[in-house]
């Protein structure tokens, strides 16, 4: 048995009024991504996304990003 893999962290910005939305599509997805939100007023959001999901996440925010922050944004991973 392998070791077990590690979320990727991620944060992104949306709009705060979009927040509750982000959370509920990440849920839909089978939890594709846990959502903390660091600045609700900001709308900063970092996301721990499940371990192999990468693409998954990618793909989805390429749809989502225009929606729920007006314009693409680029996801930026964090170190540890």
């Amino acid at each position: 048995m392998g070791l077990p893999q590690e979320s990727r962290r991620i944060r992104v910005r949306v709009r705060p009024e979009r927040l509750a939305f982000l959370k509920y599509v990440l849920e839909g997805c089978g939890h594709l991504a846990l959502p903390v939100t660091l600045s609700g007023k900001e709308g900063l959001v970092e996301l721990l996304v499940s371990p192999g999901e990468e693409g998954r996440w990618k793909a989805l925010w390429e749809d989502l990003a225009p929606w729920v922050n007006g314009q693409p944004a680029e996801t930026q991973t964090l170190p540890d």
